[in-house]
């Protein structure tokens, strides 16, 4: 078992959340384990259990994740389980899965179906679900508490038991876009706590979007999410010659007139944002190598066509050209 350290509180900076990995072992070691587990993206799940037939072929699990200001969000890979989700409060989270291979059933007095891969879910655990997953299932999810997302709403909005969408939907291809964004939790840890919280409202947005009974949310807070969905695109793809709008917008699900709009509502286009970063990046590389960058070298690396352009692009941003930037580094 590897066990990571104390989750910590909603305001701090996101880290690891506490971690556990049980590599296939016996019932009795895996039931300890799990019981003596309280991390907080599973705190409203109760009453765990491993089927006895878990034990045939020994039992596995395995997950990791971080923390968002109030967002947590986890990666995980677990063998046959049953627990309850939700214990009924008001206080309980709002919890958004979906499944990349294998499958997890939930059931209630009222409902019961079975949330396999391609389909996105969200439950309000102010309704006690049971469940059980299926060997070998491979989830993501997200805890979001409850009265933060009804406050995102208008406070008006009375939230459902659960939502079953497509993940081919729109809506629900851009939030699965942007939490992938933030699934490499060094990049969340390396923003600043107006980035965290900006990166918070924006996955709230997209949240939203998805449950609310209207079907979207309002077209200048949908815009903005957008905007910084394709932001975290782009720069996680800086150096991909093939990066256009309409790379981006297939990335995210929507059409290259959306995204062109929604960028335009911030000043900027999506190919203005990809240069300017791709200007800074070379930028870095000139003041890391010093008199040792070959500028045409660092140009052809961050995809301009070639270094007279690039010395334009440069000083058109930064007032000087990069061969005198090099002479003061």
């Amino acid at each position: 078992m590897e066990a990571g350290t104390p989750t910590p509180s909603p305001t701090s900076s996101p880290l690891p959340l506490a971690s556990l990995n049980i590599a296939p072992q016996p019932l009795e070691g895996a039931r300890r384990l799990l019981h003596e587990w309280k991390p907080r993206i599973w705190r409203h799940c109760t009453g765990l259990c491993l089927p006895a037939y878990s034990g045939i072929r020994g039992f596995r699990f395995e997950a990791h994740g971080f923390v968002l200001r109030d967002l947590s969000y986890a990666h995980q890979h677990t063998d046959e389980i049953t627990g309850v989700s939700g214990g009924g409060s008001t206080i309980d989270p709002v919890v958004l899965q979906y499944v990349l291979t294998g499958w997890i059933r939930f059931e209630n007095r009222i409902s019961a179906f079975t949330l396999e891969p391609g389909k996105l879910l969200i439950r309000d655990t102010a309704t006690p679900w049971r469940f059980l997953v299926g060997h070998a299932t491979v989830s993501r999810w997200m805890t979001v508490p409850r009265p933060l997302l009804a406050h995102h709403l208008g406070g008006s909005h009375v939230l459902r038991p659960y939502v079953l969408c497509d993940l081919a939907d729109p809506q629900a291809h851009v939030l699965i876009s942007y939490l992938e964004t933030l699934r490499n939790g060094d990049a969340v840890h390396a923003l600043c706590p107006a980035g965290r919280q900006a990166a918070q409202e924006a996955a709230l947005c997209l949240l939203g979007g998805v449950v609310s009974e209207r079907g979207t949310t309002d077209s200048q807070q949908l815009g903005t999410a957008i905007v910084a969905v394709a932001r975290r695109t782009i720069d996680r793809h800086l150096d991909d010659p093939s990066l256009s709008p309409a790379a981006i917008a297939a990335a995210l699900g929507v059409s290259v007139r959306t995204l062109h709009r929604s960028f335009a509502a911030e000043g900027e286009t999506p190919m203005a944002y990809l240069r300017r970063r791709r200007l800074g990046a070379a930028r870095d590389e000139l003041a890391r190598a010093g008199a040792a960058a070959r500028i045409a070298d660092v140009a052809a690396h961050w995809k301009f066509s070639d270094a007279s352009h690039f010395t334009r692009q440069f000083k058109e941003a930064y007032g000087t050209t990069p061969t005198t930037f090099l002479r003061h580094v």
